[in-house]
């Protein structure tokens, strides 16, 4: 029998290899145990001794298990992260009480897992089967392999599945806080590759702020990490103390988290900015059998090398693009003071440092009107009281539908637009023309000064049935260059901006070019091309935007009626983009970021 310092010469793969051929022994209907060779030098070895010796190898890569309730938590952006993380369930594990509340079905973790006495949280309750987390108001992203467009009437989406101290589970639920998925925004499911779903709620959450994501680049080797998910089905967990290993793969990073069964689509945090880095999607922790009950092994199936995370790039297109209002008297921008999450929060201008509460989707509302959305609270723009006085503050607010939270955009020229309030015909106004930090927003009569006029940000277009962002072919500046769809890369030939001509046009302009969108031509015909042209002022360059739900519009050529199309429907990297008789399909569906 080797001795301790022969068991430490023993890679912890192959200790964990004769474990597993050990367990595959003892059950009658396996048929693959004669096959697995055993480690020879572990032969004489108890299992318990390999059991001890793996954990202790285990240490030098995981360190401890730093998995905590949420209840121990006190760190307040911590606890924000945790807000937006969601636990999927069977829709048949979620029983409706008929009281506002619903019941979740659970069962002992410890019988469920068979698990042995000192088990970590062996008396608490599993449930879930995945993890998630929100992304915008009405998105979820998980792993693919958690849920497909078949499963997605099965799914319940729960928040708030968590301990509340040490011996207590929350398992009645408000009902307001369990949604269902109405759409698989998106998909993709490689074994060793990209991992990730995106799906549409049934409604917008409410007061819950989504999670930022990395929306391009690499996350850094070594960067620390957190992540908020379900391990095993158990209720929420925050695991801290994890670096990131290897940031080769394309597709996916490597990462030695705390990880369990359940915790498959969980939000994988970078520590220092609270920006999700990644999904996680594979390398959960295994149990394996030590005499009559099971104990959790550290080093996943995938081995000692660490869980892979899909990387938040690999869905990014598909997330709502956000836009920046940028003061053309300042530069500075629209800006939320303090980041508050609170209705009633000023909006101020502020020098641009990127945070959430800088970022606002525009959402065409159908009327050549739209609602202005803060990324970090995802309340909008807001007339404070309905006022329809010069000089009333401007502020985030829950969303009611009110004409004071409606907005039209109209040019003001060079590029720029006045933002004007349906209710009371006043612009957007930087009080005083004030070029200072913190200047208050306000409505005020228009008068073209330069405290009333807006640009916005560039942003990818983006095709629903191929989730292909729009492109000028080859980046070329050329006047008549072709418009493709192509895999999203977000240089600036894949960026436009979406600007307001009055009367319901607008013309799309690339950010690399400075040329518009324009039919070639001027053609009326079915299947002519869209090109970049520079702006002439035609009806060929004039474009309306109509919603057509889930988020995505038809863009409509003023002088022809036709809509975009990607020709032939086709899911291909540099298919044609022209101009089509409107049938309602997804190639005809795009999302703007003044959608």
């Amino acid at each position: 029998m080797p001795d301790g310092e022969a068991l430490d010469n023993i890679e912890v793969d192959d200790m964990l290899w004769e474990l597993r051929r050990r367990e595959m022994l003892g059950r009658p209907d396996a048929e693959v145990a004669p096959r697995m060779k055993a480690v020879e030098a572990l032969g004489d070895v108890t299992t318990d001794r390999i059991v001890e010796a793996v954990r202790a190898g285990q240490k030098v890569i995981y360190g401890v298990d730093d998995r905590a309730d949420l209840f121990t938590v006190n760190d307040s952006q911590v606890l924000a992260d945790a807000d937006a993380t969601v636990a999927l369930f069977a829709r048949n594990d979620v029983v409706d009480n008929g009281d506002g509340t619903s019941t979740l079905r659970t069962t002992s973790y410890a019988v469920a897992r068979n698990l042995c006495q000192g088990e970590r949280f062996r008396d608490q309750v599993i449930g879930a089967f995945c993890s998630g987390y929100l992304v915008a108001p009405d998105l979820i992203a998980t792993a693919g392999h958690c849920i497909d467009a078949a499963g997605v009437p099965d799914v319940r989406f729960v928040f708030g599945f968590r301990m509340t101290d040490a011996t207590t589970v929350t398992t009645r639920i408000p009902t307001n806080d369990i949604y269902r998925g109405v759409e698989l925004v998106g998909r993709a499911e490689d074994s060793a590759g990209t991992d990730w779903s995106l799906v549409r709620l049934d409604r917008p959450v409410p007061n819950r702020r989504p999670v930022r994501i990395r929306l391009a680049g690499k996350v850094a080797k070594d960067l620390p990490l957190h992540v908020i998910g379900h391990p095993s089905g158990l209720p929420a967990k925050y695991a801290p103390g994890a670096t990131v290993r290897d940031t080769n793969p394309a597709a996916f990073f490597v990462a030695n988290l705390d990880t369990y069964g359940g915790n498959s689509g969980s939000a994988v945090f970078g520590s220092e900015t609270h920006r999700v880095e990644g999904t996680l999607v594979r390398g959960e922790t295994d149990f394996v059998a030590q005499g009559p009950c099971n104990v959790s092994l550290v080093c996943p199936s995938t081995g000692c090398r660490g869980e892979d995370c899909t990387r938040t790039t690999e869905f990014a297109p598909l997330v709502p693009g956000y836009t920046l209002g940028i003061a053309s008297h300042s530069r500075q921008v629209l800006d939320v003071r303090g980041e508050s999450l609170a209705a009633g929060a000023e909006i101020i201008q502020w020098p641009y440092h990127g945070g959430d509460n800088q970022q606002f989707r525009l959402e065409a509302l159908g009327d050549g009107h739209v609602r202005i959305v803060a990324n970090h609270s995802g309340k909008v723009l807001d007339v404070t009281g309905g006022s329809t006085a010069s000089g009333a503050a401007v502020i985030q607010w829950d969303w009611h539908g009110g004409d004071n939270q409606r907005f039209r955009l109209e040019p003001a020229g060079a590029g720029h637009v006045r933002v004007v309030a349906k209710h009371s015909g006043k612009v957007l106004d930087v009080t005083g023309a004030s070029g200072a930090a913190g200047a208050r927003i306000i409505q005020w009569d228009a008068h073209g000064g330069n405290n009333q006029r807006w640009r916005l940000r560039a942003a990818p277009v983006l095709a629903r049935h191929s989730a292909m962002a729009l492109d000028v072919r080859g980046a070329s500046t050329a006047a008549g260059a072709e418009l493709i769809q192509w895999t999203p890369h977000h240089q600036d030939n894949q960026l436009f901006t979406v600007e307001s001509l009055g009367g319901g046009d607008y013309r799309i302009i690339a950010a690399h070019s400075g040329k518009v969108l324009d039919v070639s031509g001027a053609s009326t015909a079915s299947g002519a091309k869209v090109i970049q042209w520079d702006w002439h002022g035609g009806t060929n360059q004039r474009w309306r935007l109509e919603p057509v739900g889930s988020g995505f519009c038809r863009v409509v050529a003023r002088h022809s009626g036709k809509v975009l199309d990607v020709s032939g429907a086709s899911s291909g990297a540099g298919a044609a983009i022209i101009q089509w008789d409107w049938h309602g399909g997804d190639n005809q569906r795009w999302r703007l970021s003044a959608t």
